[in-house]
């Protein structure tokens, strides 16, 4: 065993230690366990919100969407369309035109994004599940439906078993520089369509989102046959990120395809690279904000870990004060400054290891007691999910303990550096 190890562990384990520095070791132990759980379990909580976001989004975010790098709209031809389902693993294509719109019913509006789809909508989305009230259909017969977000639904008090009262939907007609004052109203195109469902998916979906027809988009917009995006289903058995990169390889041979302005109605060639992008990458945004989220709480844990070490600190200071007659004696028989300094290090790394392992252990009952039990509500019952959402990532554990390492290095080198400069002859004279 290291001569250096072998006088810390018996330093840590001996009795006639003063009650202070024990208490002081104490104290620096559970400490450490405390910040080390509480980091660990922050950690999991972000990860668990985070996974959270990425399948509510995935419910509503195509696999793959193509859209135009440049410019609000492309023009959709039949080549285009023919070159994208050559692409093997390309299952469904979903036309879709989204743009905002103002909604009306009875006397209240609203600002919303509307996103009109083709019919295989339904084959695109995990929305099925996601109705609370009404059905899912946005066509039935020659009658267009919308599927509202829950929070549109609320905001405009629309009463589902009103068969008389339509959505009223406005959208700014082309062309037109001058609004009239007393009717401003007539500067917009109005198409009226039934309330289909309700959809209550998330709060960013559930507040703005409203799902109509194609062709309900097309006559209130003036698109024609523009659209703003495509998007793609894989077949089952296929690499999603193997087929966008086939989609983006055959895409960049369409860079002479027609891009059309839908409200100013000119057209030109399409200069840019179509966008081709997986479900992460359409809600990049959202999940670089989560990132940098659990960047901060990392850091702010990691400074409750900083400040727990500064028992260690104390109680490395005290224990070279009480030991410097050891110290001494070590040093006429020859040890070496580095062998001391070892010495308190390995002290440090003691008391650490005790109360990261203690905090380890402690963090891992209590993600894995929330994720079978859910003993922490989430939000007052009206939210998506009933507990709070926590998944344990081995290399954040491992990413604590690094942590905690550095931490007690640094804890620790005032107290060893000291203990290096002790002098033999005072404190052997004694």
């Amino acid at each position: 065993m290291n001569t250096a190890l072998f006088i810390a562990r018996r330093y840590f384990f001996a009795k006639k230690k003063r009650n202070f520095i024990n208490l002081l070791t104490f104290m620096s132990m559970i400490g450490v366990a405390i910040g080390t759980a509480a980091l660990i379990i922050v950690l999991s909580v972000f990860n668990g919100l985070e996974d959270l976001t990425r399948k509510l989004h995935t419910a509503y975010n195509a696999e793959l969407k193509i859209s135009a790098k440049e410019g609000k709209s492309f023009l959709l031809t039949d080549s285009l369309i023919q070159t994208i389902k050559a692409v093997e693993g390309v299952q469904t294509l979903t036309e879709v035109i989204e743009d905002n719109a103002l909604i009306q019913y009875k006397e209240t509006r609203m600002a919303v994004h509307l996103k009109g789809v083709s019919n295989n909508f339904s084959e695109q989305y995990q929305l099925k599940d996601k109705i609370i009230d009404g059905q899912f259909k946005i066509k039935q017969g020659d009658l267009d439906f919308a599927l509202l977000g829950y929070g549109v639904y609320t905001m405009l008090s629309v009463a589902m078993n009103d068969e008389i009262t339509p959505l009223q939907v406005w959208y700014p007609k082309k062309g037109v520089k001058n609004i009239s004052l007393t009717n401003p109203l007539s500067a917009f195109n109005q198409e009226v369509v039934m309330t289909g469902g309700v959809l209550f998916i998330e709060q960013q979906f559930d507040q703005n989102h409203v799902i109509v027809p194609l062709s309900f988009a097309q006559k209130l917009t003036d698109y024609g046959k523009n659209r703003t995006s495509l998007e793609i289903k894989v077949k089952e058995g296929f690499s999603i990120n193997k087929v966008q990169r086939q989609l983006k390889t055959e895409l960049e041979n369409k860079s002479g395809i027609l891009i059309k302005n839908a409200q100013t109605n000119t057209e030109g060639k399409f200069k840019g690279k179509f966008l081709v992008q997986n479900a992460e990458e359409q809600q990049a945004s959202i999940l670089r904000a989560f990132k940098i989220e659990r960047f901060f709480a990392y850091i702010a844990f990691s400074f409750v870990l900083a400040l727990a070490s500064f028992n260690i600190f104390f109680s490395l200071a005290m224990l070279a004060v009480e030991k410097r007659y050891d110290i001494s004696l070590l040093f006429s028989i020859g040890a070496s400054k580095a062998m001391v300094r070892s010495l308190f290090y390995f002290e440090g790394a003691i008391v650490a290891l005790i109360g990261a392992i203690v905090g380890i252990v402690l963090s891992v009952s209590i993600i894995f007691a929330q994720q079978k039990w859910g003993f922490v509500p989430l939000g007052n019952g009206n939210s998506i999910v009933e507990f709070y959402p926590v998944e344990l990532k081995y290399l954040d554990v491992l990413w604590v303990c690094i942590t905690v390492v550095v931490v007690t290095i640094l804890a620790s080198f005032v107290p060893a550096r000291n203990a290096s400069h002790t002098s033999i002859t005072s404190n052997l004279l004694k």
